[in-house]
């Protein structure tokens, strides 16, 4: 406990330095920052996230991430994005949190939907993932990968029929995608 205790003051304080980005310091990259307005250091700063986040470096991307909160408070990818990054980072309800906030300000972006669909799945909430792929699914019928994972969602649950008839439907969307191909292959070939 007393090193966990030692870890979250850590990364408390680290959270408190991105709170104010320009506080105290004159490296480069600051007085850069500075030269712009609020909304091109915004943009600055989450392409800058997104640069780490693609290169695994999920904390470093979640302090940018922070730092184009602060000037943008009600932007959707940043709030998507910040859920991913918390979600690598083991920040699992404050992700879910930012997908939630990322969807009341655009609730018609389908990227939250599958990012909230994913993060429940990968939590084995099955349930309440199968209701954000539907979603995904309803508003946007050739997104393929959400077929894909409520199907897969309903064979786990041991509902194979309507496993069969999402893969089957996934592939009318998209005959070529493999992934849900070979899911219904290998499924026909455990029903017969």
């Amino acid at each position: 406990l007393f090193i966990a205790g030692l870890i979250l003051m850590a990364f408390t304080s680290l959270l408190d330095g991105v709170r104010n980005p320009t506080e105290g310091t004159d490296d480069p990259g600051t007085v850069f920052m500075r030269k712009f307005d609020g909304q091109d250091s915004t943009r600055i700063y989450l392409a800058s996230g997104l640069a780490l986040a693609r290169q695994d470096r999920d904390f470093e991307a979640f302090v940018w991430y922070m730092r184009a909160l602060e000037l943008s408070p009600d932007s959707y990818e940043i709030h998507n994005n910040l859920g991913l990054a918390l979600a690598e980072l083991g920040g699992r309800e404050r992700a879910l949190r930012h997908f939630n906030r990322a969807l009341e300000i655009d609730p018609d972006r389908v990227e939250a939907y599958t990012n909230v669909g994913l993060f429940l799945l990968k939590d084995g909430r099955l349930e309440e993932a199968a209701q954000f792929f539907s979603v995904v699914i309803e508003r946007h019928p050739d997104q393929v990968e959400a077929f894909a994972n409520l199907g897969s969602i309903r064979e786990a649950q041991g509902n194979n029929q309507e496993a069969l008839r999402i893969y089957r439907q996934a592939l009318e969307q998209s005959p070529d995608y493999d992934p849900v191909r070979q899911s219904l292959s290998r499924l026909l070939d455990t029903e017969n």
